[in-house]
């Protein structure tokens, strides 16, 4: 069970009878996309950080190497 709040849980009974979906449906498909979309977000901004220090490591090699 989850504690929308009482302004979205107007806005989501509303969308419901808007759209003709149960709020049910909605909840697990935000729910779906906010997994998806984190660990999409996650993996990028992990890969950016790998190859930051990949950059960082080769330029000291490069530094060190100039001695």
């Amino acid at each position: 069970e989850v504690d929308l709040g009482p302004d979205l849980t107007v806005r989501l009974r509303e969308f419901c009878k808007l759209h003709g979906e149960s709020a049910d449906t909605v909840l697990r498909q935000a729910a779906r996309e906010h997994i998806r979309k984190t660990t999409v977000e996650d993996a990028t901004v992990d890969r950016f950080l790998t190859r930051r220090m990949d950059e960082l490591r080769a330029h000291f090699d490069d530094d060190s190497n100039a001695l």
